[in-house]
């Protein structure tokens, strides 16, 4: 799908110098960037609701830890693509 979009001159620059160091088309550098950011925004939001359980919870502390720790390594596996 075609776009177009209005970015600050300085951002536009230091894409197009990255584009190039890491030889990707601007198309490819903006794709990966939304991309990562979309994932970022999704494993926030995991942990915003994983966070709105351990509040609601009467668990210890350290059973929230524990807890808390089984579920970050679990989402190690998930592949975010």
């Amino acid at each position: 799908m075609k776009t177009a979009i209005s970015i600050p001159n300085q951002t536009y620059q230091d894409a197009e110098r990255i584009a190039v160091k890491l030889g990707l088309s601007r198309s490819a550098l903006y794709t990966k960037a939304i991309e990562e950011f979309i994932s970022r925004q999704r494993i926030q939001s995991i942990t915003d609701q994983l966070n709105t359980v351990y509040n609601e919870t009467d668990l210890t502390l350290e059973e929230q830890n524990f807890t808390r720790a089984a579920a970050q390594e679990g989402l190690k596996s998930v592949s975010w693509q």
